[in-house]
């Protein structure tokens, strides 16, 4: 059943009909919309709509449609009966851009609260999803609030996503070819198992607000990115992390890049990477790990580049699976506990110990000078390196004087 507050015009072009129920949701996710345009352009403004049957959008634009539609609000209660149609192909999505179609959201608002509802959802090559000044509220499981699939892709200009639901992503990619950039705007998760943002994809935001209360903040999967630019990214729930890496069935590569902004967990570790290879590079952005781990790394690797960053925790690998390799450039200055990690500074970058720690190889050559070292800070702890690698060759298995007392020392 559904109830319709504001008619949205059905006829304004050709092709434009309430679809028939899907027979195969993997198949035919979407075909069944209270607006279904196929082809042609229309521009809709001022209109509303509520949806509740189940599988069915508001909107739905297919076969190489446009649609511009402004100061809209489109609700649906109607909760999915495939949970795997709604995350791959958007069935029960109350906005469906597919088949090498466009739908262009502007200052309307999105609502939905059955099991698998995404908010907006954009999937196949050459369809997208552009919004601005919208606002996207999800409250039921699976409830994605923005998603791009099979190549689609999602452009978000100052929106305000939420989701309230578990494993209901605010921002989801997850089948390795979607999209997404964003600017400005908030996006805000309370569900567990609901990250943020959740990369099978690729991800850029700039100037953005992100909080998740429940989950870790961010996840990426193998193969795929982050990029961050001047944004706030934090965790705010017990346990959890800001960002976590980790395979998919593909690549075993991930990467997290952010620049200026803020990035925080309250109790977890900042990154948790496991069973990848991750690269992760800073600049300039304020830190906080109430954990006091900056990275940890289990049966995986992960290179630190830090250019201009202050950092405050530990460097920990859990095995002897395990690698980190950090380098220090443009003044960067770590201050914490390196567990069994490569480090590498420049000769302006520096490291102040807080307790005993354990280096694989130490590239320093500005700080080591004639049984000294002057850019690592001792404050009474010793840190080992492992004189058989080749990296440490320069070393010549001596001992080193730390500044503040304590040690470089080999194995």
């Amino acid at each position: 059943m559904r109830r319709i507050l504001v008619p949205l015009a059905l006829a304004l072009c050709a092709g434009c009909h309430v679809g028939n129920n899907l027979a195969d949701a993997a198949a035919s996710a979407g075909t069944s919309a209270f607006y279904y345009q196929s082809g042609g352009t229309a521009t809709l403004s001022g209109k509303s709509a509520t949806v509740s049957t189940a599988d069915e959008s508001a909107v739905c634009v297919a076969n190489g449609g446009t649609l511009n539609l402004s100061s809209t609000t489109l609700l649906t209660s109607g909760s999915t009966t495939s949970v795997a149609g709604s995350v791959d192909f958007g069935l029960d999505a109350a906005v469906l851009a597919k088949s090498a179609s466009t739908i262009n959201l502007a200052s309307c608002s999105v609502s939905t609260s059955g099991t698998g509802a995404a908010g907006v959802f954009a999937t196949g090559s050459g369809s997208a999803a552009n919004l601005s000044g919208v606002t996207v509220m999800t409250t039921g499981a699976h409830g994605l609030g923005v998603a791009a699939t099979l190549g689609g892709a999602l452009s978000l200009a100052d929106c305000t996503i939420s989701t309230a639901g578990a494993d209901a992503a605010a921002l989801g990619m997850y089948d390795g070819t979607g999209t997404a950039t964003v600017t400005g705007g908030s996006m805000t998760t309370s569900g567990t198992g609901s990250p943020v943002i959740h990369s099978q994809g690729a991800v850029a935001v700039q100037d953005g607000t992100l909080t998740a209360t429940a989950s870790d903040a961010a996840e990426i999967q193998g193969g795929h990115s982050i990029t961050l630019t001047g944004s706030a990214l934090s965790s705010t729930g017990p346990g959890t992390r800001a960002v976590l890496i980790h395979p998919d069935s593909g690549t075993a590569h991930a990467a997290f890049t952010m620049t200026a902004g803020s990035l925080s967990a309250a109790s977890g570790p900042l990154f948790f990477v496991t069973g990848l290879e991750a690269a992760i590079t800073l600049q300039g952005v304020a830190l906080g790990a109430g954990s006091g781990v900056l990275v940890e790394v289990s049966a995986g690797s992960a290179t630190l580049a830090a250019v201009g960053q202050a950092m405050a925790g530990n460097l920990v690998t859990d095995d002897d699976a395990s690698a980190i390799a950090a380098t220090l450039s443009g003044g960067s200055a770590l201050r914490g506990v390196i567990d069994r990690a490569a480090l590498t500074l420049d000769a302006a970058s520096s490291w102040t110990l807080t307790g005993t720690s354990r280096l694989t190889t130490l590239a320093d050559a500005a700080g080591i000078n004639t049984g000294a070292v002057s850019n690592i800070t001792g404050n009474g702890h010793s840190v080992t390196y492992d004189a058989t690698l080749a990296g440490n060759a320069y070393l010549a298995g001596a001992t080193y004087t730390l500044a503040g007392g304590g040690q470089l020392l080999p194995e």
